[in-house]
């Protein structure tokens, strides 16, 4: 197992022994995001896991994306959405997993445990606040990353999906955008459901990790490159 350093600098700092339980349960201390890394380092095998990663590809890939509204939500009025990213533009992905056999886009979100989201055209409605549809949002990064492997021939699935900590009242959103939407104790369950149903190609998964490093994107933590090396 293999952790960058900035990275270990980074969660010694959100150490989780500096907080008592009750701040943690109520949204303080420990980032969601270093807790999802930590599932992943301690408890997963044959991974390169980035975190906040901001893409500014050099090349010359064309990222203007016509997205259609997977959903037909009848409380919603959303037609086509059209995501534009055009050239030498930025985006940051909260987490993203390479595995031999897919590579997984995650958003992450930690909020109250007692909110209730409803639709409401582009938006999620939390209480009195509105959000951007995270679905919609991973939705769009996972496309990004497909154009991404297309422009360099590599054949892997891509996984979008949306991380709660707390389990979440989402009984106004639509199924098909619940599908989309996990606990973080589900983690384990979406890679081995995804290692069942795709072949692994060791190969191709490196591949994407060295056009990621040639497009300034680094993993924060790595299984032994030396076991892929000998698949």
């Amino acid at each position: 197992m293999n952790i960058l350093n900035d990275y270990k600098k980074k969660a010694e700092n959100f150490s989780i022994d500096k907080y008592k339980l009750e701040d943690i349960n109520k949204g303080k201390g420990r980032s969601f995001e270093l807790e999802i890394n930590d599932n992943i380092i301690k408890y997963e095998r044959e991974f390169f896991l980035y975190e906040q990663i901001s893409f500014k590809f050099r090349n010359n890939i064309e990222w203007s994306i016509l997205m259609h509204n997977p959903f037909n939500n009848s409380s919603e009025n959303i037609s086509n959405m059209d995501f534009a990213m055009p050239k030498f533009n930025q985006i940051t992905i909260d987490h993203i997993i390479v595995k031999p056999y897919a590579i997984f886009v995650l958003e992450a979100k930690n909020h109250k445990k007692d909110t209730v989201y409803i639709p409401k055209q582009l938006f999620w409605q939390a209480e009195c606040e509105f959000i951007d549809n995270p679905v919609f949002q991973v939705l769009k990064y996972a496309l990004i990353i497909e154009q991404f492997l297309k422009y360099y021939n590599i054949s892997l699935p891509v996984i979008p999906k949306v991380f709660f900590r707390q389990k979440l009242d989402l009984q106004y959103i639509s199924e098909k955008e619940q599908e989309y939407c996990c606990h973080i104790s589900e983690l384990s369950r979406m890679f081995k459901d995804a290692e069942n149903k795709y072949p692994k190609k060791h190969n191709d998964a490196l591949r994407f990790v060295k056009a990621m490093y040639y497009n300034a994107c680094h993993p924060i933590a790595y299984d032994d490159i030396e076991v892929w090396s000998k698949k």
